[in-house]
Parts: structure tokens; sequence; C-alpha cells
């Protein structure tokens, strides 16, 4: 209807008459037959369904929030304890007495209304007794809240601590060398409340470290100071280093060396960086974190040593999957890009006259995995798993300088329909000398890569930014995952996909 409204539209700004609704609804059935011409001669579809705005993601995220929220809230102040028979506040925790009838309303209200029944207007008057006393009413009694008391006048009290000294105790001085108060100072107001917690203090004695040392080998450390030191050495178990560096098994195993420790860390300290701080040889608390600290190397530091590119690749802070294949959570790790193109690519999936796309090769989740998870035989044309399809599950990683962070645990189902060639500018992402089973490898230290397609931006509207992922070979099936029913329209419909058996974990057969 826009453009039967719009200026130099059907309406030619004069208006919307009867003349022009006529006028349009006889053009319909003839414009109707030009629609569905142009979406079939364009191989495009136009499409709409209904969503409620319950059902979007976002709110069922802040529903989600919202529920977790009152279940905290619950949680601590649970307002169905059957042997509690008081009435009281579940969020102040204030308890009244038996004068508070707030839980009685109804019945308070309903004998009310009887009382007026057969009276005239001028003759019905209310009394404070026949009102609701709630909870948190301020009388000047206070009778109906417990409130806290003291348990003496001070003077009182000083008068008989004074009595009660002289006949029991050699002096009085021992008896007052302690601060006097009817109530426990250290946790409540002059005025009977609660003090607030020192949150502050709780949480830096909640974060330091242990303060110890082994004895004849270090001495008094203060504890809670914490630095972020970089692995660029190592402590070999050999003399003089036997008895600190002879663990027999990882830093999560049992091993220990003959002081006790999984881990021992020897701290280069050539700029009396170390001594500075005041260590001396300190018992310590460990964990990996991103090497991001005053003093600490940064990731680019790093990339100028030798073994910055060694073995399996180089694994930064900001990279999740560690070892020797790349391993997050038991399976197997990958690296992904995004491309976006208008060709049929390498399984065919595109009309047989002509290099164009199918319209669900170019807006589904479909990628182009490296060479040797393509087509181990190097086939650039109708690969061994070709109308596969893999579910990739974001780390929570990525490559520094290729990526972005991504939220954890995020899966799709992406589908094999093309290739990404160990050619230029593919080389440090595609170049892995063996198949994904294997231990070849890119220069980021993945044994397979997923160029994922981004033609109608499906890839950034997850919010995915060239994320580390898990893989695994699972069934075509999943939101936006092409079917195996639309692979059968590509040219290479019977030369790959081999046969999957699903129950065995994603194993090929």
């Amino acid at each position: 209807m826009r453009s039967v409204k719009s200026t130099g539209g059907l309406t030619r700004g004069r208006g919307m008459g009867e003349a022009q609704r006529a006028q349009w609804l006889l053009f319909m059935p003839t414009l109707v037959e030009y629609n569905q011409a142009m979406q079939t001669f364009t191989d495009t579809g136009y499409q709409t369904s209904d969503q409620h705005v319950d059902m979007s993601r976002s709110r069922m995220e802040k529903d989600n929030k919202d529920v977790n929220v009152l279940c905290d809230f619950l949680k601590d102040r649970d307002p169905f304890i059957l042997h509690d028979k008081t009435l009281r506040n579940i969020e102040t925790g204030m308890i009244a007495d038996n004068d508070a009838n707030a839980d009685a309303a109804k019945s308070i209200g309903e004998k009310t209304i009887q009382s007026m029944a057969g009276q005239l207007v001028s003759e019905i008057s209310f009394k404070r007794k026949d009102q609701v006393v709630p909870l948190d009413i301020k009388g000047t009694s206070n009778r109906n809240v417990t409130q806290f008391s003291q348990i003496d006048p001070p003077q009182l009290m000083f008068q008989r601590l004074t009595a009660v000294g002289s006949e029991t105790l050699n002096t009085t001085a021992e008896l007052f060398q302690y601060e006097l108060s009817s109530f426990p100072s250290s946790m409540f107001e002059a005025n009977g409340l609660l003090k607030q917690a020192a949150k502050a203090t709780l949480g830096e004695a909640i974060g330091s470290s242990t303060g110890g040392y082994v004895p004849g080998q270090g001495g008094p450390t203060p504890a809670g100071m914490s630095r972020v030191f970089m692995v660029t050495n190592l402590c070999p178990n050999v003399y003089p280093n036997q008895n600190w560096c002879n663990q027999g098994t990882g830093p999560y195993g049992n091993g220990h060396n003959d002081y006790g420790y999984v881990a021992h860390f020897d701290l280069e300290n050539g700029a009396s960086q170390i001594s500075h701080l005041g260590w001396n040889n300190p018992e310590v608390t460990w964990e990996i974190v991103n090497c991001h600290g005053s003093n600490t190397p940064t990731d680019g530091m790093y990339q100028q040593c030798q073994c910055a590119h060694h073995a399996i690749g180089y694994v930064s802070c900001e990279q999740k999957c560690h070892g020797s294949p790349r391993m997050f959570n038991g399976k197997r790790c990958a690296s992904t890009t995004r491309y976006n193109d208008y060709h049929k690519g390498a399984c065919g999936c595109g009309p047989a006259s002509g290099d164009s796309q199918f319209s669900w090769n170019h807006d589904h989740f479909v990628t182009a995995p490296n060479q040797m998870f393509f087509d181990e035989g190097n086939s650039g044309w109708c690969g061994q798993r070709c109308g596969k399809c893999v579910k990739l599950t974001t780390t929570g990683g990525y490559v520094p300088g290729q990526g972005g962070p991504t939220p954890a645990g995020m899966s799709r189902v992406f589908m094999v329909t093309n290739l990404c060639p160990n050619v230029y500018p593919n080389q440090n992402w595609c170049n892995q000398g063996t198949g994904p089973n294997g231990n070849g490898h890119n220069d980021f230290g993945y044994v397979a890569h997923f160029d994922l397609e981004n033609g109608a931006s499906q890839i950034s509207h997850l919010g995915w930014n060239n994320p580390e992922v898990t893989w695994e070979i699972v069934g075509c099936h999943g939101s936006n995952t092409p079917t195996d029913g639309m692979y059968q329209q590509c040219q290479c419909a019977h030369h790959g996909k081999r046969s999957l058996n699903e129950t065995t974990n994603g194993s090929e057969n």
C-alpha cells in the first residue's frame, strides 16, 4: 500500500478516492502474475511469516534474566517455611506481632461491608479498630513490630557493673578495660540498626594470596599481591633444579616437587623487577589468564620470538583451544573466516548453464572448508565432503588481529558447498597438509578451517567475528541449514557426500 499512497505512485499526489481504489484492485491479478514471473526468472523468492514480539531472541533473553533474578531473590528469602507461622516481610526480614493483620485484609473488608448493610450513607462511620493494621505501620508505641531493644540504659548498666565488680574483682579496672555497650557495637549502629557490610574489605580478602613460603628457601612476603607473568623459558629437571622442577605430571595432575607443589615458576629478576616487589621466593596460587598487566609482555612482543609459530602454531591468550591437535571440551578445533560471492562453488550448487548460485547457496549456512577437509585427494571439484554438514560451536576465542570476541557456546550447522584452496590469499588459513583427522595444521595451529558464506549477512547477524570453533560432522538439520533435498540440485550431488552414521558421533563411513 505504500507505493499506492506515495507521491508519483498510483494516486500521483491527488489522494485516494474511489476511482483509485478500483484501479488498484483491478490491476492486482495482473501484477501478481508479473511478480511471480520475475521471481521465477531471477530465481529468488519473497516470503513472510508471523512472529510474535514475545518470541524474539532479545525478549526471551530478558524474560530468562528476570526469572533468574526472581529465583535468586526467593532462594534466600523462602516464603514457604512451614514451621514459621509469623507474618514477616521476606525482603527486609521485619516480623510483625499479633496486632498486624494485613494477611486478613479480605475478611476484614467483608466484615466492614456487612456492617454497612441496611444503613444510610450519613449513618455509616468507620472506627480505627476495624481497619487493617499493616506490617510497616509507624505508631508511637511500635506495638505491631518486634524492634531491637537495648538491654539496659547505659547509666543503669554502668552502676550495676560497678556494684558487681567491687565485690567480685580485686580491681574494677579489669572490668572496664573493654568498651561497654548494650549491643554489639561492631555489628550495630547506636540507633540499633545493622551496620552496612564493608564489601571492599571482603573483596580484598577473597582475592589475597597465601603469604607463605618454604622455610629456609624464602621469607615472608605480603599476602594478596598479584602479577601476570609470560612463559618464555624452562626450568629443566637437572642440577640445581631437581628439588623444585621435578614434578612427574602436568600442572593438573598430582605430581609434585620435593616441597609438595604441582608447579614451580622461576622468575626472571634481571632488572631486579622481582626484588622491587619485595618478593622473597613466596608461595603463590596460579591460574592461566590473558597476557594483560603492568610490566607483563604483550602478545605483540611474543611474536618476535622464534617459537611464536613453532609446532602447532602460536597459542595466544585469546585462543581457547590447546594441545596437538588443538582441542576444546574434547572436540577438535577450527578457525573461521567469512566470504561473499555469487559463484556456485566447487560443489556445483548453481544452474548448470552458468556460474551463478542457487539462492539458498547464498543466504543459508554454507561453508568453503580448507582443501584437505574438502577432499583429501586434492580434488578441486566435487570433493568427497561436498554436501556434508558440520556443526560449528564457538569457544569464545579468536585469533588476535584476525577476529574478535564472540560469545561461547553458539552452535550452527553448515553445509559444505565450496572450497577454500591453498592459494593466495588463503595460504595462512587453508594450508593444512593432512585431512581433518590428522595433525596437519594451518599457520594458526588448526587442523581445519571453514570460510563461511556471508552473502546475505547471515554470519554478521549472528555476531560472529571470525571466531574459533569446535567442529563435528552431523546430519543436515538446523535453522537456515540447507536440506539434503536442496543439495540434490547441485551438479556434484552424486559425487561427494559419502554416507554418514550419525549414531557414532558424526563419524564417516
